[in-house]
């Protein structure tokens, strides 16, 4: 699964920004985190999304980040067995 493109209009309803600048923080989020992006486990999203794509959020001055972070949080577990079955 292109995580870049499930997270991104998740993100982007969120933060109510458009869609490309919203994909385009997780891409440089993946690639702060040194990872592959057609690689990743459901432990590296997690990661990624607490660490890297939370210090992007907040470096753009993104209000309200810990109820975007807990939204997020809530999406990614839900669709934790999308994420894992796309590895396979």
């Amino acid at each position: 699964m292109d995580i870049v493109n499930f997270l991104g209009p998740k993100l982007s309803k969120l933060i109510c920004k458009d869609v490309l600048p919203c994909k385009g923080l997780i891409r440089f989020a993946i690639k702060d985190a040194g990872k592959n992006p057609t690689l990743l486990t459901y432990k590296d999203i997690n990661e990624i999304v607490n660490k890297e794509l939370k210090n992007r959020l907040d470096q753009v001055n993104i209000p309200e980040l810990d109820q975007v972070m807990s939204q997020l949080k809530k999406i990614i577990i839900k669709n934790q067995s999308v994420f894992t079955m796309s590895i396979y």
